[in-house]
């Protein structure tokens, strides 16, 4: 049983980024998203820098396609397919830098990827858990602290994140300010994520055969369609 401390606490998880939520069609800054994000579902968050939908080693076992392309089917290369199997899971994107290879659970496991700038490993520490990177600002502790967790790289000029959770909301609060969001949880297993403007809204909810992402942008919108 849960703390009445640990059940306060954000729902995070760590992945890597399977479709960008940035209204333009080809988005802004590929290479880099915080991989640390507030878990929407088993193995699904959004980053904590609201760039990005994470994927993480975590919930169906099987193939699940993410999908993001447009609906004259232009734009492939906003689909992604993730393979779990126990304990290894595969994303297969359009190009070979959407690529990862997962290997563990969601408490520890690596993630390998085109090259060093975009691989990692995540294991769990006394009071939370550390991504580890061959680049300081892609090193994220993860420290659950009274009342708040806290997001710190170890690049002191990087993103700083403090995350609360009050009922059903959580708060990310970024030294950014213009990043800041929270995220509502309602009753059906949907969530609402609300930005600062209209085009970081959005709407995660469960479907018969998966989840559905969408924003407000028809080219904000990502489809997740789990085989049975």
């Amino acid at each position: 049983m849960q703390t009445t401390a640990a059940a306060h606490r954000p729902r995070l998880m760590v992945g890597v980024p399977t479709g960008y939520l940035s209204p333009q069609i080809q988005p802004p800054n590929v290479d880099y998203n915080v991989s640390v994000g507030v878990e929407l579902a088993p193995g699904f968050g959004v980053s904590l820098d609201g760039k990005a939908l994470l994927v993480g080693p975590e919930g169906h076992q099987g193939r699940t396609e993410i999908i993001g392309h447009l609906e004259d089917g232009s734009y492939k290369s906003r689909d992604s397919v993730v393979l779990r199997s126990g304990d290894d899971t595969t994303v297969d994107g359009f190009y070979d830098w959407q690529d990862y290879s997962l290997k563990g659970d969601s408490r520890e496991f690596s993630a390998t990827g085109e090259n060093a700038l975009k691989s990692f490993s995540v294991a769990p520490t006394e009071n939370g858990f550390k991504v580890t990177s061959a680049y300081s600002a892609r090193t994220w502790t993860v420290s659950h602290e009274e009342g708040k967790t806290t997001v710190r790289s170890d690049y002191d000029k990087a993103e700083r994140f403090d995350i609360t959770t009050e009922g059903s909301v959580t708060t990310v609060d970024s030294n950014y300010p213009d990043q800041d969001f929270t995220v509502t949880r309602k009753a059906d297993g949907s969530s609402l994520i609300d930005g600062h403007v209209n085009p970081e809204d959005f709407v995660f909810r469960p479907t018969e055969s998966g989840y559905d992402l969408k924003g407000f942008y028809p080219q904000q919108h990502f489809r997740i369609e789990q085989a049975s």
